[in-house]
């Protein structure tokens, strides 16, 4: 299994491919590995290595290791020890081994990094954080649709308190205005996008000393001028166009003049 030097002193001992156990020590100087019989070894380690240097070892190879050391190591299985060697700070790849695409190595270092057990409150609160918000939403979701259910039942209110006669209520505010508009014209009176209120805008533009207007067609709130000389439909196109609440369009010759929705 890999190892690597990270400034501290320490060994473990594998049983070997020949059952014979290997003592691999790492310190600040390098990485070495020795049978775990040679002889002198305990001379060159030292005796401050001997008795405080954390060392671990297989499963297999524990009991010899103990009986060497005279002490209690660490047991780490091959996961153990591939997860504590992805968890080391050292990166050895050089020239061609070198990834190309560093940025989406970084990402995915951080990534593996998010998923090691030192991050798992992190995660957790992570996860609580994306709930409260998922639940936050749903709550200002479900108010705002209470809201607009009530503001429909104050509208329909409305509208049968005004107009009794109406039996049937699909969309309460085009209702009231059609109801609005129905009362206005049985009292005669100008409402906006009428006739006169359309002809009223025409002749607050119309150029002083021009004859009449020679063709004049009103059907549906639209008002339709026809008849025009080209000098004198552009001229009054602008005219009409700078009042915002008129909308003033082209129709071969013609101008067609009416009230932009909105105001209606």
């Amino acid at each position: 299994m890999a190892a690597g030097p990270d400034g501290k002193e320490g060994g473990h001992v594998d049983a070997g491919p020949d059952d014979r156990a290997r003592l691999r020590v790492f310190r600040a100087d390098g990485v070495a590995t020795f049978p775990l019989d040679s002889g002198g070894l305990r001379g060159w380690l030292g005796e401050d290595w001997w008795a405080d240097a954390p060392v671990s070892a297989s499963p297999a190879a524990s009991a010899q290791a103990e009986q060497w050391l005279g002490r209690k190591v660490q047991v780490l299985n091959d996961t153990d020890r591939i997860w504590a060697a992805r968890e080391a700070p050292i990166n050895l790849l050089q020239f061609d081994l070198t990834p190309r695409q560093r940025g989406w190595r970084r990402v995915h270092q951080a990534w593996q990094t998010l998923q090691t057990p030192t991050w798992r409150p992190f995660r957790w609160g992570l996860v609580g954080l994306i709930a409260v918000q998922v639940i936050g939403l749903n709550a200002m979701a479900w108010q705002q649709g209470r809201a607009i259910d009530a503001r429909k039942t104050e509208q329909e209110a409305l509208l049968r308190q005004a107009f009794p006669q109406v039996r049937v209520v699909r969309d309460a505010r085009a209702q009231m205005v059609r109801e609005t508009e129905a009362l206005r014209g049985g009292a005669g009176q100008v409402g906006p996008g009428d006739l006169e209120d359309l002809l009223g805008a025409v002749a607050r533009v119309w150029p002083q000393g021009e004859p009449p207007l020679p063709n004049i067609r009103f059907e549906q709130g639209r008002l339709l001028l026809a008849g025009l000389s080209p000098p004198q439909r552009a001229q009054l196109r602008d005219r009409l166009a700078q009042d915002p609440v008129l909308r003033v369009a082209e129709d071969g010759d013609a101008l067609q003049l009416s009230l932009r929705p909105d105001n209606r």
